[in-house]
């Protein structure tokens, strides 16, 4: 009754707030009370029972721990666990790594082969079209300059190669993160 009790409060606070209390967990409702009844208890011994709590209720990243998560087979049901090391699956986010190796990744799948043709490679444009002096007209040596429809293009896109490089131990450390990073939010999961 008691934490029947504890999840309706924490259901009218969470309606009180103006947030949504259909999609609460069971285990973010038992993280709740753990917190509360740890800081109700532990009003006597001070703030460094409330940091614990709050400590053990929040998914810790970075720690290097090995992590133990659940293995589904095609139904979606739990059929095992594994144990994956912490070296691995538990690094600290680090935004300046992954953002170098998500940046060496995209330009290396760039194809580089854009290309448009300058003056030299339109086909025509070998005859002078009219005299330099004496028309009126502005001088003009060729019907392919880039002033001219349908002539060449002036500092047009060149075919490149747009591959970077990167330190091999980057690579795999962002890797390493990545996937961190997907298991401390529970996004990722073992199927057998």
């Amino acid at each position: 009754e008691i934490k029947d009790m504890r999840v309706a409060d924490l259901k009218k606070v969470l309606e009180e707030a103006g947030l949504p209390t259909s999609g609460l967990k069971k285990d973010l409702q038992e993280r709740a009370l753990a917190h509360v009844a740890a800081s109700e208890n532990g009003a006597a011994a001070g703030a460094d029972a409330d940091d614990e709590a709050l400590a053990s209720a929040l998914p810790s990243q970075g720690s290097l721990v090995d992590r133990v998560v659940p293995v589904l087979n095609r139904n979606l049901s739990k059929v095992g666990e594994l144990s994956l090391p912490g070296l691995i699956y538990d690094q600290p986010l680090r935004k300046d790594i992954v953002h170098r190796v998500v940046v060496w990744q995209r330009a290396n799948w760039r194809q580089g082969t854009a290309k448009a043709k300058t003056r030299a490679e339109v086909s025509g444009g070998g005859r002078k079209p009219w005299p330099q002096k004496g028309t009126g007209r502005a001088r003009a040596g060729s019907i392919r300059s880039p002033l001219f429809r349908g002539g060449g293009k002036a500092h047009g896109p060149q075919p490149r190669d747009w591959s970077q490089s990167l330190n091999a131990k980057i690579r795999r450390l962002g890797l390493r993160i990545g996937v961190s990073s997907k298991l401390s939010s529970d996004r990722l999961t073992v199927v057998d």
